[in-house]
């Protein structure tokens, strides 16, 4: 059963998905939120790719990092291109510092097309990133995720 929340995704022919998650040093990769057009993806799939973004980038990054670091993985088994936004947020409340990860995914064949866009996509998704994180750090309690 998904522990996650999801949204529709208004339809369009390059994004699939989007998924929201963080890094929690319990449970290790815990996905948040799905933004997902129809039809929605498998949630083995959902969890499999939040725990490989996830593993694969947090021990490398410098936990007080301002950066977003943005990745891209063909994922040839699954037919998807993600792109995944790593960055660490700050909250007033318990939970403190916590790496978070937004990943867009979008199939295979329009892989070419999302790196056309990506010039425009990528500032536009930063920029977002920025304004959460700024939210993010005036909050008090776990409503924290559903800023998204």
């Amino acid at each position: 059963m998904a522990q996650y929340s999801t949204v529709n995704l208004a339809r369009n022919d390059l994004i699939s998905y989007i998924v929201f998650s963080c890094w929690d040093n319990t449970a290790g990769p815990t996905p948040k939120r799905l933004w997902a057009g129809s039809p929605i993806p498998d949630h083995s799939e959902i969890k499999l790719l939040t725990r490989l973004v996830l593993k694969t980038e947090v021990p490398h990054r410098d936990h007080k990092s301002a950066h977003i670091d943005c990745n891209v993985y063909n994922l040839a088994d699954l037919g998807v291109c993600a792109v995944s936004y790593l960055f660490t947020g700050v909250a007033k409340s318990r939970i403190g510092s916590r790496i978070f990860c937004l990943i867009l995914v979008c199939r295979a064949e329009h892989r070419a097309r999302y790196m056309q866009w990506s010039s425009i996509i990528d500032p536009v998704v930063k920029q977002g990133i920025a304004e959460y994180k700024v939210k993010l750090h005036q909050v008090s309690d776990r409503s924290v995720y559903w800023y998204t």
